[in-house]
């Protein structure tokens, strides 16, 4: 069970605990009764809508990273395409190095003082 789940579940039963609680108020309480029974449903119907806030901080948050995973990916997919062209950058210059040689093995070039 993740952790939305498990928030919505409890939200769920904060919610069903309330309507319990809603149903058991009549009017046979005492005063004293009927007050103790107004602040538990005051704190109940709280720690419901911080459950409620919580589960939608949560989804945010999901979202959030959800779309730094996708970003993530595009990035990589960039780094890929990016190490596949310096690949192919160095498989050139081998084959121009291979076709020309390289600078010391090249014919010294006629001096000027000479010409």
């Amino acid at each position: 069970m993740t952790l939305a789940e498990y928030l919505a579940a409890l939200a769920a039963h904060i919610n069903a605990l309330y309507g319990l609680i809603e149903a058991m108020s009549n009017p046979g309480m005492t005063d004293a009764e009927a007050l103790a029974m107004g602040a538990l449903s005051a704190q109940v119907a709280t720690i419901a809508e911080r459950v409620d806030g919580a589960v939608a901080a949560l989804a945010t948050l999901t979202g959030v990273v959800t779309g730094h995973a996708e970003k993530m990916a595009a990035l990589q997919s960039s780094l890929d395409a990016q190490a596949q062209r310096v690949d192919a950058s160095e498989a050139g210059l081998q084959a121009l190095q291979s076709s020309i040689g390289t600078l010391p093995a090249l014919p010294a070039l006629p001096s000027a003082a000479g010409a």
